[in-house]
């Protein structure tokens, strides 16, 4: 991530674990954290990240493991005017 905004680099780099059957991706969330504070969900699609990945591969991966007490962990590490992913892995 650069400036608050999502760069691809982090994308190639969680394709290649995938492609080399190093991880399974099993949840991906996107949140962002306005600069007032208040953390809201993107969706996937809605993620600007300038890649040459095809991001919308993960829609819709969602094994139900993380929960709203996930979320809000998250947010109160990401810094205002940013945004931050969660994604357990196996």
């Amino acid at each position: 991530m650069a400036g608050g905004q999502v760069t691809g680099e982090g994308f190639q780099l969680l394709l290649d674990l995938v492609d080399r059957g190093v991880i399974r991706v099993l949840d991906l969330e996107f949140m962002a954290k306005a600069a007032d504070g208040t953390v809201r969900k993107v969706a996937l699609g809605d993620v600007e990240h300038g890649g040459d990945v095809d991001v919308m591969m993960w829609d819709g991966a969602s094994s139900g493991l993380l929960n709203q007490s996930d979320i809000d962990e998250v947010a109160t590490v990401i810094e205002p005017s940013s945004a931050s992913s969660r994604r357990p892995v196996s």
